[in-house]
């Protein structure tokens, strides 16, 4: 079991919000870069609030790695 937390150095917590954001784009492309990292081959994912849709993202966007 592998938990992914975004990081945004408590950024968006406090109201404040870069230029530059972290896009879900770029939390799914951490997961992928994670497992192929680790040399993961097959997954379950799954996810709860955000995650879920950083998971929806990593399903449709990334099936076929």
């Amino acid at each position: 079991m592998c938990k992914n937390e975004p990081c945004d150095g408590g950024l968006l917590q406090q109201g404040k919000y870069p230029k530059n954001a972290y896009k879900l784009a770029d939390m799914a492309y951490d997961v992928i870069s994670l497992l192929d990292a680790l040399k993961v081959e097959k997954v379950h994912i799954l996810g709860r609030s955000l995650g879920g849709v950083v998971a929806q993202i990593i399903v449709s966007d990334f099936q076929n790695e």
